[in-house]
């Protein structure tokens, strides 16, 4: 008998990674490939209901195509879908109204019977989205040499300052605890930390004076105390794993600021602009004045209230599809006489690649996220 589920998983297979080298190398997927899934979906869904005498299969591929359809086109009229990614969804969908879910068939495990698998892709494509971003940061952390960013850093006096401090207030809790024998989990132990951390560097920003003495203050009343009562002070082997903890934090902080500053914005001068830039900053027009502001989401959630819903948004930063036409057509009349300027822009990566891996965990794993629901 022919193997319906293992033939449409290996043509979808084949087609997401068609779309992802596609997807990688000219930053689109044709429509001669959606299309093309489309049609060869519609066409097995046929031969398979008249094959096993039953109408449910068409059905079943109508209900999860019109669903993904739905939830694509709010995401897309939200903003956080490309028109591209509708049409990929809408067409996996008609195609695969469930998965193959190898390890539920091999052990006997509960299988969703809905015809909600696309729905499922579209969240962990998503979540998936989070290790491409991060691999591809990597690789340009390295290989572009933004690596030389992050050694400039810790060559300035404002960085080992900080770095020194951290660790004088640190050792200054640790010995704390190590005094009055009080075990403290690491979580605790970490959130007091960062507080006396924070409390210090205010003290540090007003008065350099006051913070040196007031440091200077506690340590001399934990050594003192430490001598009348023959109290140990520290270990040795605390402060190692404190130096190593605060350089791994400043690392990390460090690391995050040089993509988030540097490795995932970029910028093109208005005359260059194309079709699908997406802008880090939204472009509002007030009167004949026009107003480049970046927001948050939470002041996006604000924006009834605050001053700057009063004006016109032209051109909306979260529209994953990126710039139209018609925004490119206003930005360069907004600045005809700087056709020079500089626009910021997000770096974006390829979102079908992490479709496919999304796919094939899904196919391996089963409606795994609708279990927890």
């Amino acid at each position: 008998m022919f193997n319906f589920s293992f033939f449409i998983f290996s043509i979808t297979l084949l087609f997401l990674i068609f779309a992802s080298f596609y997807d990688v190398k000219k930053r689109i997927v044709p429509n001669f490939l959606v299309i093309s899934l489309l049609g060869i979906g519609l066409i097995t869904k046929i031969i398979q209901a008249i094959y096993f005498s039953s109408f449910s299969i068409i059905l079943n591929s109508l209900i999860s195509f019109i669903l993904t359809l739905v939830v694509g086109y709010i995401l897309w009229e939200v903003g956080f879908f490309a028109g591209g990614d509708l049409k990929l969804f809408a067409a996996i969908a008609l195609f695969n109204p469930f998965n193959l879910n190898f390890l539920g068939f091999m052990f006997s495990l509960n299988v969703i019977s809905l015809p909600i698998f696309a729905l499922t892709l579209i969240i962990v494509s998503i979540l998936c989205t989070a290790p491409v971003l991060l691999i591809n940061s990597i690789y340009l952390f390295i290989f572009k040499g933004h690596y030389k960013i992050l050694i400039n850093i810790f060559k300035t006096k404002n960085t080992l300052f900080s770095l020194i401090s951290s660790v004088l207030v640190i050792f200054l809790i640790s010995s704390f605890f190590n005094i009055f024998s009080m075990d403290v989990p690491f979580i605790l132990y970490f959130v007091f930390s960062i507080i006396f951390i924070l409390f210090f560097r205010k003290i540090e920003t007003r008065n350099l004076t006051q913070y040196y003495f007031l440091l200077s203050f506690f340590y001399f009343l934990l050594i003192f105390y430490s001598m009348v009562f023959s109290k140990t002070v520290f270990y040795f082997k605390n402060l190692i794993t404190i130096i190593i903890t605060l350089v791994i934090i400043f690392l990390a902080v460090a690391f995050y600021k040089i993509i988030y500053s540097k490795i995932l914005i970029t910028s093109k001068k208005v005359y260059s602009l194309k079709e699908g830039d997406v802008v880090l900053n939204n472009y509002y027009l007030s009167g004949t004045k026009v107003i480049e502001k970046r927001v948050s989401f939470i002041q996006y959630l604000k924006n009834f209230t605050s001053p700057i819903s009063k004006h016109k948004l032209m051109v909306d930063s979260r529209k994953a599809g990126g710039l139209l036409n018609e925004d490119i057509t206003f930005l360069k009349s907004c600045y005809k006489h700087n056709l020079e300027k500089e626009i910021l822009l997000k770096k974006t990566i390829p979102f079908t690649p992490s479709v496919l891996i999304a796919y094939i965990l899904l196919n391996i794993l089963g409606d795994f996220i609708w279990f927890f629901l």
